[in-house]
Formats: structure tokens, C-alpha cells, sequence
């Protein structure tokens, strides 16, 4: 076992709570909306938007807007924090180079998220992990190494939206924006979720929502050699290394998004050692959540196991980032 999960904290488009979250993506309830930017096409763009957070704010600030009451939520339902501690945060965020980039993103965006949670932040055991969607399983990693050295407990999550106009312009010129034009495109939305880790009894007695078992992350480089067919080699490894740690897992979540190139990557690692165990795409309810996908997954399925509503009690989960990193978690719920 890597860790004990004490608390959940989340924000996005089907909810401003974990609460709200798990069970609106439960019962479906999600509408992408139309806002004033436009495609090449002249059509409006369409995004699924968090409430309470106007579309005058893009890039750095619309982060910390979302993230802050994540933390805040996670820190509280952990029952740990007092104002005179320093928690150590890992925060997960889009990969370098994207329209969106921030300076700000390497460092000071811990402090602004601190200042806007009402949480000292540990400067020293903190950071970013700047790799995309598969980011968490690396923060996770990393949250472990701090555990292993005394830190009483770790949040770790992440944050990230497509709502930025250059980010939608340059997704659009891809054709990755999902349209009447761009069947393979997905549809792009934002969100923050985080989970509180600790070991042994830190938290109070009620704090338990469930574990990590295991984790691994690695890279695909058939993904940048273009002269080589994905066949999903990297992350067939990553999961079985995680099934070797963590025994059977009776469910499978992806953050598969609609692109092709992804769902034929996963199917091909399904069908090698995950035949016929039940898979649930998220995305499908929320939008594509970049960074913010694994912590808010792994968060919605224990609350949702909290709450007696989950698929099962012990899941994989399975990142992919754009640029080739890959990660893979065995996470399992706590009842009671």
C-alpha cells in the first residue's frame, strides 16, 4: 500500500463540491455551452464551464479560481489541518509549451492557491508536476517519497482548462475540437480536484475514504516517433506491474476522450489483460479535464463507493498525456 486517502476535494462544470461532482456525473448531468469564441468555421465554440467563474477569466488566475475551493474542500473533509501547519502540496498542471503558459505555473501558483485556500503551503516539500493528464501517477509517486520521510500527511491534485483562447484557437487548427468538421476532436473543459494522503492515524477516526495500492507511470515514445504504430507496449507494462502489487481490480477507468488514437491504444492493452472487466469513461460526462483528470477520478470513485453507488470497490485507473507520459493507479474504497 502507498497511502491512505483522508480527504476529497473537487470543482468543475457538474459541480462546485465532490459531492455535487460524483453524483451529477452518476446521473449524467452534463451540458457543454456555447461562449463568445468562435471557430475557423465562424460556429461558436462549445465547453462545459464551472459556475461562479466568468468568462472574462483565462490562464493563471482561472486556475487558482478553481483550484483553491478544491483544496480547502480536501483539507477540511481530511479533519487534519490547523492555520499553523504547513501542508506540502503537488499540484498537477498542463505540459510546458502549451498556448496557456505561465511562468507563474513553476512555483508561485502554490502560493497564490495557498493564499486563496487559507492554507500554508510547505514551500520546501511542494511543487508542480507538469506532464498532463498522466501527471497524477508521478505526483503520487512523489507524494509517497515525502510520506516514506516523515511527512504526516500530502495533497495531491490538480488543475487545468481549455477555456483560454489561444489554447481553443490552437486546438481548433488541430481539429481537436470535437465538431461537425472534427469528428476525432474532443470536448474541452476544466476542473480541480484533490486527495489528501496520510498514513497510519493522522485525521480523525470518520477521515478514511479508501487507499492507493499502487501506482506506476512511464513513457510511450511511439508517441513522438511517428515512424512507429502505438500498440500501447508502455502502458500494458504499467498495468501489469500494478496488477502484479495490487491483485485483481474489478473495474477500469480511463480518461479517454474520443480521439481515436487513444481509444485504440487502450483497447489494445484492454484486450491483453483486461477482458471483460467493466470500464467507465468519464469524460463522456465531464469534457476532457486535462490535468485535473486523474485527481478527480480517483476522488469521484471513492465518493461514489462512499456513498454505495460505485461499479466496485478496487479500481484501475489509467492516465495518457498528449506528449507520451503514461500512468496507471490501483485505488481502492473504504467503507465505513
Amino acid at each position: 500500500m502507498i497511502a491512505d486517502v483522508i480527504g476529497l476535494g473537487a470543482r468543475g462544470p457538474v459541480g462546485l463540491s465532490i459531492l455535487q461532482v460524483a453524483t451529477n456525473l452518476r446521473a449524467r448531468g452534463f451540458t457543454p455551452r456555447s461562449v463568445a469564441l468562435r471557430d475557423r468555421s465562424g460556429h461558436e465554440i462549445g465547453l462545459a464551464m464551472t459556475g461562479g467563474i466568468g468568462e472574462h477569466c483565462m490562464g493563471f488566475d482561472r486556475l487558482v479560481s478553481l483550484a483553491a475551493p478544491a483544496l480547502a474542500e480536501a483539507v477540511l473533509d481530511a479533519g487534519i489541518f490547523s492555520p499553523s501547519g504547513a501542508l506540502p502540496v503537488l499540484l498537477c498542471l498542463a505540459e510546458p509549451g502549451r498556448a496557456d503558459d505561465d511562468p507563474r505555473f513553476d512555483g508561485t501558483i502554490l502560493e497564490a492557491l495557498g493564499a486563496h485556500a487559507g492554507i500554508t503551503v510547505d514551500s520546501e516539500r511542494s511543487a508542480t508536476v507538469r506532464l498532463g493528464h498522466a501527471g497524477f501517477a508521478r505526483a503520487i509517486e512523489r507524494a509517497k517519497a515525502l510520506l516514506d520521510a516523515g511527512a504526516p500527511s500530502v495533497a495531491v491534485g490538480g488543475v487545468d482548462s481549455y477555456y483560454h483562447s489561444a489554447v481553443l484557437r490552437g486546438l481548433d487548427a488541430s481539429y481537436r475540437l470535437h465538431a461537425l468538421e472534427a469528428e476525432d476532436g474532443f470536448i474541452p473543459s476544466e476542473a480541480a480536484a484533490f486527495v489528501v494522503l496520510a498514513r497510519g492515524t493522522v485525521g480523525t477516526p470518520r477521515a478514511l475514504r479508501g487507499r492507493i495500492l499502487a501506482v506506476a507511470a512511464g513513457n510511450e515514445p511511439a508517441v513522438r516517433d511517428m515512424t512507429t504504430v502505438n500498440t500501447g507496449l508502455a502502458m500494458t507494462l504499467l498495468v501489469e506491474r500494478v496488477l502484479e502489487r495490487s491483485g485483481p481490480l474489478g473495474w477500469v477507468l480511463t480518461d479517454e476522450n474520443g480521439e481515436r488514437h487513444r481509444e485504440s491504444e487502450w483497447t489494445r492493452v484492454a484486450l491483453r489483460l483486461l477482458s471483460g472487466v467493466p470500464r467507465t469513461t468519464w469524460v463522456t460526462n465531464t469534457g476532457d479535464v486535462g490535468a485535473a483528470s486523474g485527481p478527480l477520478f480517483a476522488a469521484v470513485m471513492l465518493k461514489l463507493a462512499s456513498l454505495g453507488c460505485a461499479t466496485g470497490s478496487r479500481a484501475l485507473l489509467a492516465l495518457h498525456s498528449d506528449g507520451g507520459e503514461r500512468g496507471v493507479l490501483a485505488i481502492e474504497a473504504v467503507h465505513g
